[in-house]
């Protein structure tokens, strides 16, 4: 699997010690958002690290360079029409705006498994409001198992370790009841709609980052939503 899986296995550079003693606390320590991997905030139910894709390879997937063969090894998913309008948007994204590159889109981890199962990321830094919109989208072979409900919290919680984040986002399609239920379990509350050249008519959603933050560690269960395909597939993404 190369660079990227042991990417996957770094913590992020806090001192532990400190990080411990904010646990404890119940406090949340603040982070510089860099290209080091997001982990899920309770490592001890959930697996889930959101690693950033190397630009190389974001280039190369926006190509449709990087095949099936290569060390990463990319699902079909991940390769397929599906993504790559994600891949060139972020690859034009990250040249334009070098400084949004640790902030969008990331691979979906799983300790143990030999391939990504998804995307998840911001859209971008935080505007002049402090607000940042979420997007993520599991693999279908993957989903039903979690791992969306996984990687929103793994979002929220990163937004909330940002002083300049104050409000995160979701846009989701009127007829996504499943993401719409799912973010909203985290406090999410429509703000208004809009339209997108390519996804259509979009209900705007939003929370404030430190309420959204608060909530990851005690997140309703519910089995029904947790493979939701999520919100705003990325063009959104992640």
């Amino acid at each position: 699997m190369g660079e990227l899986v042991r990417w996957a296995s770094w913590p992020n550079r806090i001192c532990p010690t400190e990080r411990a003693a904010a646990e404890r606390a119940g406090r949340m320590v603040p982070m510089t958002v860099t290209s080091q991997p997001w982990h899920h905030p309770s490592r001890d139910q959930s697996q889930l690290s959101l690693v950033a894709v190397p630009e190389a390879v974001l280039h190369a997937l926006a190509l449709g360079e990087a095949g099936s063969d290569d060390p990463l090894a990319l699902t079909p998913y991940l390769l397929g029409e599906e993504c790559i309008g994600l891949w060139r948007m972020r690859s034009t994204q990250v040249i334009e705006t070098p400084s949004d590159a640790p902030w969008v889109t990331r691979f979906a981890w799983i300790a143990g498994l030999g391939s990504p199962v998804g995307l998840a990321g911001f859209h971008g830094a935080p505007d002049d409001a402090g607000m940042v919109e979420i997007g993520y989208r599991i693999d279908p072979v993957y989903r039903r198992r979690g791992y969306a409900r996984q990687a929103l919290e793994t979002l929220l919680f990163v937004a909330g370790t940002q002083p300049t984040v104050q409000i995160v986002r979701a846009t989701i399609s009127p007829d996504n009841r499943a993401s719409r239920s799912l973010v909203e379990g985290y406090g999410f509350r429509e703000v208004g709609e809009q339209w997108d050249d390519e996804d259509g008519l979009e209900m705007i959603l939003e929370v404030s980052a430190g309420a959204a933050s608060s909530r990851t560690s005690r997140a309703p269960d519910s089995p029904s939503l947790s493979g939701a395909p999520g919100c705003a597939p990325q063009r959104s993404t992640s």
